[in-house]
């Protein structure tokens, strides 16, 4: 699933990279959605959308068919979903605080939220991106400060990894990231036109660039049969690569380019 932004438009394709719908929403209200910036897919066949427009959460059925829907109060910087099927957003507390809350994906009452408190170091200053991890913990992609960071769910910090620059180790506007099965964080590094996966997990917390000649990466996720999943946003196109030897795109999946037209 995805955003395409020119066209507001929410793109939905199988693994096999064909495209499903390239109007998924429309029938929402006969109207697209204004400003939809986050689609994650939630338990039972259902889709959960975040439209900017108006900060609110609309779920819905494969057929289009309006479940729930509920607005955020916040400021959302991304949202993402669980194995239970819970909502994961972030926000901006205040000028200093960094909230994240995990919810309800039928009415967006909060479950639990953590709140990540000034750091004298610099700190937390845009969780862009988060994954909650059903071992008890979460991680947070700071766009801004260009680090990856491992926190409890009681918004304890266990380690941050990452600094802006361009070496190995290094991240500059980091803009998504996902799991392996290792529990591996892989990143798109956009301006370092890369994809790298940290050890997060390990104690030796190593770096390594998995995908070297991806240019300005914009989104990665990993699909149900292990493969790495990347989304460019120079070409507006969808890249299929074993994480087992990601070195060349195994396929393409989509061209948002075609199927903005369709």
């Amino acid at each position: 699933m995805v955003v395409n932004g020119a066209t507001n438009k929410i793109l939905v394709y199988a693994s096999s990279g064909k495209l499903i719908s390239s109007n998924f929403g429309n029938r929402l209200f006969n109207k697209r959605f204004q400003r939809p910036a986050f689609i994650v897919e939630v338990t039972d066949k259902r889709v959960a959308v975040f439209d900017k427009w108006d900060n609110s959460v609309k779920k819905l059925s494969w057929s289009e068919d309006l479940i729930a829907s509920f607005r955020v109060s916040l400021e959302t910087h991304s949202m993402t979903s669980n194995m239970y099927g819970h909502l994961i957003t972030s926000h901006d507390a205040d000028n200093k605080m960094r909230l994240v809350t995990i919810r309800c994906s039928d009415n967006g009452y909060v479950l639990h939220s953590i709140v990540y408190k000034p750091d004298p170091n610099g700190g937390l200053r845009c969780p862009f991106y988060n994954a909650y991890i059903e071992t008890g913990y979460l991680y947070t992609l700071d766009q801004s400060a260009c680090t990856i960071s491992l926190h409890t769910i009681d918004g304890e910090k266990v380690k941050t990894l990452g600094k802006r620059g361009f070496m190995v180790g290094h991240l500059n506007n980091p803009t998504g990231v996902c799991l392996d099965i290792k529990r591996n964080a892989v990143i798109a590094d956009s301006r370092n036109d890369r994809i790298v996966r940290y050890n997060i997990m390990d104690d030796n917390t190593s770096c390594q660039v998995i995908v070297s000649d991806v240019r300005r990466p914009l989104g990665v996720s990993i699909d149900a049969s292990n493969n790495l999943v990347v989304l460019t946003a120079q070409s507006l196109m969808i890249f299929l690569y074993d994480i087992r030897r990601p070195e060349r795109p195994r396929d393409v999946l989509l061209d948002l380019n075609a199927a903005a037209v369709t």
